[in-house]
Formats: structure tokens, C-alpha cells, sequence
């Protein structure tokens, strides 16, 4: 029971009331296949051997009457009459056991799944590690009307509840760094895993916090080294402590809105380019797409040139590793066959090109 006990009053009750019917399901199902075989036998023994000549013509005879409603052939004695009733009255009690049997495991699916008692079966999906306020936002970028292909996410926190309404998340119920939570979020089919600074512990100063980050990247990593980690740092003092652990991407939260900030002062309006690149409500946002054919093989400027031409975008950078850009690079670099574009555009630019 101390898994019980950390629910709320509510989950509970609707669990003590799932387990009570599919408990009843069980007892039901066993008591009317009782039924319907004593029905079966005491037909057999009141009717006349010519009519019912063994017990599996007695069997035959309950067996159709329950699912035709009506007997085969009408009982003589008033001992069969009698036993239709019970078969058809056993045949309604049948249909309430099975639709609370229906019930019950609705009941606990459901509570299971708001309380992140289940398991992602996923894979190729983004998995959130910790919770904040950040999380909500992170969710509104992913899942964003302009986003086609909207992947699903698995949130892995210790909470109580689904922190979202999502339909496409999945909540996992659990420690960040617990090797069978993150097992059970399928962090080991992952494709990508953002680890957030976890507020949900109150009280924990801005070191433990990262120290925590710092074991769930440890433990992501371990599982599953092919992931693609994106991991908040509270402190930058220990940004060195995750380039140990082999953080993909490393981000500062509060030096990134301070240099953010002193931008917007020395440059006015800065603030309002960068929300508009990192956002999908209206406006440019950042595409990351892989070379055509078209274009690789010719100079940086020459799919400068295309690219606004062909599909309205900005090319503004170039990876070759497929994780860190050089931006602005020289005129007469060579793009090559799989290197990401990184550009500047209303929409993904990738339908319009050619090749």
C-alpha cells in the first residue's frame, strides 16, 4: 500500500472502486458459469430422455437460449420453464459483469496513466526530464499549429499528476535519474531528451538543482548515448561538469536572458527578433534542413541565392557535424552532401526546393 498512499483522496477512491469491480468480474464470471452448468445439468434430468438424451444436449439447450433470448424448443416440464428464466435472467447478469469488468479496467487505465503509472511505448520521441514553468512553453513550441510533424513527448517528473493536457504526452511518474523510470519513458529510443532544472523540489538552492540535472543527464546518457541532450543550467560555474557528462547542448538560463537583456539595451528591438526566431506564433523562425542535391557541390553564396529565390529563405549558416553551425561562413564554402542549412523563414522552406 505505500504506493496508495501517495495519491490524492480522489485517486483513491476510484482506485479502491476499480479494484472492488474487477475483483466482482472475476466472482461474477465464476458464479454465473455455475449457474448456467447447474441450469444445464437440472434440465437435462427434469425433461424427457427422447428430448434430452445427454448432458451435452442440456448444455446445447442453455447455450442457446442465453444468446437467442428464447428457448430452442419449448421445456414440457415446469421445471425447464422455470430454468429459462434463470438462464435469461443469469444471461442480463452476464452483460452487467462484463460491462463493469469493461469499466474497471477504463477506471484504472485511466487513473494509471494521469498518475504516470504506465509506460511509453514510443520511440524516435522527445523525452522532458524535470518540471517547470519552462515545460509548458517547450510544449507549445513542439506541438505548435504550424509544426507538421508533431512528434510525441514523454515528461518523466515526481509528480503527482499529468502537468499537461496534452494528447500527444505521455507522464511518467518518478525520479529523473532513476534508471527503470527512464526505462519506462523509453529513454533508450529516444531521439532527443531536454532536461530541465526541476523546480518541482521546493527548497533546493540553485546547486543542488543543477546537481540534480547533472545525475538525470548522467543517467540519460548511460541508457542511451546516441541521444541528443538538451540540458538548463542554473549556474554557469558548472557548465564544465556537463561537458563531462557529454551534454550535447548546454544552456545557461539566466546568462541567456541577461545577454538577452543587455542586447535589447545596446540594440533596441532585440528581444522582439529573437522571440520571433525561437517561436512559432506568427512571423521567421529558425528551419534546420538537410543539403538537396540541388546544392551541393556549389558555394555558400550560390545557395544564399537559391534559397531566397526558390523557397523566400535566409541562409544563415552551415553544420557539417549536424549540431554545431558555422554562421556566416565564407563566400566560397562548399556546401556538401549532408550538411544542415540552417535558415531563416515563415515556413519549413524544404517542399519548395527543387531536388
Amino acid at each position: 500500500m505505500p504506493k496508495l498512499a501517495r495519491y490524492s483522496a480522489r485517486q483513491r477512491v476510484a482506485i479502491v472502486v476499480a479494484n472492488q469491480l474487477s475483483r466482482g468480474f472475476v466472482v461474477g464470471a465464476l458464479v454465473a458459469t455455475g449457474v448456467l452448468f447447474l441450469c444445464a445439468v437440472a434440465f437435462w434430468w427434469a425433461e424427457p430422455v427422447e428430448r434430452v438424451p445427454h448432458l451435452g444436449r442440456g448444455i446445447l439447450w442453455v447455450l442457446r437460449s442465453l444468446v437467442q433470448g428464447e428457448p430452442p424448443f419449448e421445456p414440457e416440464t415446469g421445471l425447464g420453464q422455470f430454468l429459462f428464466f434463470v438462464v435469461v435472467v443469469t444471461g442480463v447478469g452476464i452483460i452487467a459483469i462484463v460491462t463493469a469488468g469493461i469499466a474497471s479496467k477504463i477506471i484504472q487505465w485511466v487513473m494509471r496513466k494521469d498518475a504516470g503509472m504506465g509506460e511509453a511505448k514510443y520511440r524516435g520521441h522527445i523525452v522532458i526530464c524535470g518540471w517547470s514553468p519552462k515545460g509548458q512553453e517547450i510544449l507549445r513550441e513542439l506541438h505548435a499549429e504550424e509544426i507538421v510533424d508533431k512528434r510525441p513527448v514523454v515528461i518523466v517528473a515526481d509528480l503527482e499528476h499529468n502537468p499537461t493536457e496534452d494528447d500527444l504526452v505521455t507522464f511518467i511518474r518518478g525520479s529523473t535519474s532513476d534508471h527503470r523510470t527512464l526505462e519506462r519513458a523509453n529513454v533508450p529510443q529516444a531521439e532527443t531528451a531536454i532536461i530541465l532544472a526541476d523546480e518541482s523540489h521546493v527548497g533546493m538552492g540553485a546547486d543542488e538543482r543543477d546537481a540534480m540535472t547533472l545525475l538525470t543527464t548522467l543517467a540519460v546518457e548511460s541508457l542511451n548515448p546516441g541521444v541528443h541532450t538538451c540540458v538548463e543550467v542554473i549556474r554557469s560555474e558548472n557548465v564544465h561538469h556537463f561537458e563531462r557528462a557529454k551534454a550535447d547542448e548546454v544552456v545557461v538560463s539566466a546568462e541567456l536572458a541577461g545577454n538577452l537583456l543587455a542586447s535589447s539595451a545596446m540594440t533596441h528591438g532585440m528581444s522582439q527578433v529573437v522571440a520571433d526566431l525561437t517561436g512559432h506564433a506568427e512571423g521567421n523562425e529558425f528551419y534546420s534542413l538537410e543539403a538537396p542535391r540541388s546544392l551541393t557541390g556549389g558555394s555558400f553564396t550560390t545557395a544564399l541565392e537559391r534559397l531566397k529565390k526558390e523557397a523566400n529563405a535566409i541562409l544563415i549558416g552551415v553544420a557539417k557535424d549536424g549540431h554545431y553551425y558555422d554562421l556566416n561562413p565564407p563566400s566560397d564554402r562548399t556546401i556538401e552532401a549532408g550538411d544542415l542549412l540552417l535558415v531563416i523563414a515563415e515556413s519549413d522552406p524544404t517542399p519548395r526546393l527543387s531536388g
